[in-house]
């Protein structure tokens, strides 16, 4: 693996312009005063009331509770999640269409130091004037059989609409609602004497594998998987990739999989390649047998790539030229920060190397990585970006050649959510290891990915049943 395109250079802090030794800290020049306290980060905090209501929604945002270990907060900037912004400690906002909002305050001190707080605010459409009412269920389908077996959860925050033009997207104007924390949603008011068009909106990563009235059946024994190895069916999302160099030379590298066709791995992995020069091998444990093999149609590099003397923006996506209904990895969003802070513990996998200089691992391998910051990520390297985020290793677990382009994930709940993609590190686990930072990258990563059509019923209550209930299945 290539490492990153800088040279090694020393780095000199603080030096005296001043030709006297006293004016510089030393000699005779007296006593000097103790240096500043470091400065204590803010810490954001508020409120939204109501956070759920019909269109127009007027919410109160309030700010008030966050604080500041050594001063004051100094200024609050809002971002209400449909484009407006605002400022000030408390503020008021309507949101005049329906839609789930993620709601954001900035909170910063006097001397720089910032902090993020998000939140969720969710509108409906206001009910009709008729007698029917539409309900269902968005549960997830985690193991894609397209039954709703026990023990598998709703869906929490699902965009459900009522097509009323039938193009399967929506539009501005459809009767739009958000499933709560249990996967259910409803209509009301509708109109009984014409038939409804209910969907379900995708997004990035969800494929539907059930619409209807969904069976529930008895929750089945989980099966324990033991052993000091881990394998495929801990990790399915987990792909490794042959690159033809060309003169008989072969690359490794991982990578994972976030839609039904298309792997994330690193850019370093694949950058000069066109997509025949790349296939890659899905569910099998081994990184050489097993599994299926599938080609690589097209090849997306993160278009910031290579710009710069470092590894940043390290990202590539690779479009398979088949669907693999297998388990996918969640992209980090950004939305919750605390997924990928230092001191969280992460995990990494892959095939590379057990030994610096030993040889590639035949089974896929996983170790704990905890999350350090840019900061004391530094002393081992310098040109860290903010679009790059550290491991420690511990106990000589870290990554190392072969494991490039793998994820470094943290589990959420039933979520495995990539942090990192393994970019480069030195000396295999005797230094912290350097990801490209998935949040920083995600904005580019689902305008490139596009998410499955949506899955749409025809609700026809002319047989004289004023309740109907439709259900969706979705599987990640």
């Amino acid at each position: 693996m290539r490492l990153p395109r800088q040279s090694a250079r020393l780095v000199f802090l603080g030096a005296c312009l001043s030709g006297s030794l006293a004016a510089c800290g030393g000699g005779d020049g007296g006593t000097q005063p103790p240096p500043p306290a470091a400065n204590q980060p803010p810490s954001a905090r508020f409120t939204a009331s109501p956070d759920r209501g019909n269109a127009p929604l007027d919410v109160e945002l309030d700010g008030s509770g966050s604080t500041d270990p050594d001063g004051q907060v100094a200024t609050w900037a809002w971002s209400f999640g449909d484009g407006a912004t605002g400022s000030g400690e408390r503020t008021r906002h309507t949101y005049a269409a329906p839609g789930q909002f993620v709601v954001r305050l900035i909170v910063q001190d006097a001397r720089g130091a910032a902090d993020t707080a998000t939140g969720t605010v969710t509108v409906d459409s206001p009910p009709g004037s008729g007698a029917a009412t539409l309900q269902g269920t968005v549960w997830h389908d985690l193991d894609g059989d397209g039954v709703r077996d026990g023990g598998e959860p709703g869906s929490a925050g699902r965009t459900v609409f009522l097509d009323a033009d039938a193009d399967g997207s929506r539009d501005p104007g459809e009767a739009t609602t958000v499933t709560g924390t249990d996967g259910t949603y409803a209509f009301t008011g509708l109109d009984e004497s014409v038939p409804h068009v209910v969907a379900l909106e995708m997004t990035l990563g969800w494929t539907p594998t059930f619409s209807g009235p969904a069976p529930v059946v008895p929750l089945q024994a989980a099966r324990i998987i033991g052993g000091t190895d881990t394998d495929i069916a801990t990790h399915p999302f987990q792909v490794s990739l042959r690159m033809d160099l060309g003169g008989g030379i072969v690359g490794l590298c991982g990578g994972s999989l976030i839609a039904s066709t298309w792997v994330m791995t690193a850019a370093h992995c694949v950058d000069e390649l066109v997509a025949a020069d790349v296939t890659v091998r899905v569910g099998s444990t081994l990184y050489n047998a097993g599994g299926t093999v599938a080609n690589v149609v097209r090849v997306r590099i993160y278009p910031a790539y290579g710009q710069s003397e470092t590894f940043d923006s390290d990202l590539a996506l690779l479009e398979l030229d088949r669907p693999f209904l297998v388990r996918r990895i969640w992209p980090d969003d950004g939305t919750e920060p605390a997924l990928s802070a230092p001191g969280v513990v992460g995990t990494i996998v892959g095939w590379g190397l057990t030994l610096a200089g030993g040889s590639v691992s035949q089974v896929l391998q996983e170790a704990p990585l905890p999350v350090i910051s840019n900061q004391q990520c530094g002393q081992a390297f310098q040109g860290l970006t903010d679009g790059m985020i550290c491991g420690a290793p511990t106990l000589g677990t870290g990554s190392c050649q072969g494991d490039s382009g793998g994820p470094f994930f943290v589990q959420e709940g039933v979520r495995q959510v990539a942090i990192g993609i393994t970019s480069f590190g030195l000396r295999c686990a005797a230094q912290p290891g350097v990801y490209a930072r998935v949040s920083s990258l995600y904005s580019y990563i689902a305008s490139v990915v596009a998410a499955e059509p949506n899955p749409t019923v025809t609700v026809d209550f002319s047989g004289g049943t004023l309740l109907r209930s439709v259900d969706f299945g979705t599987f990640r």
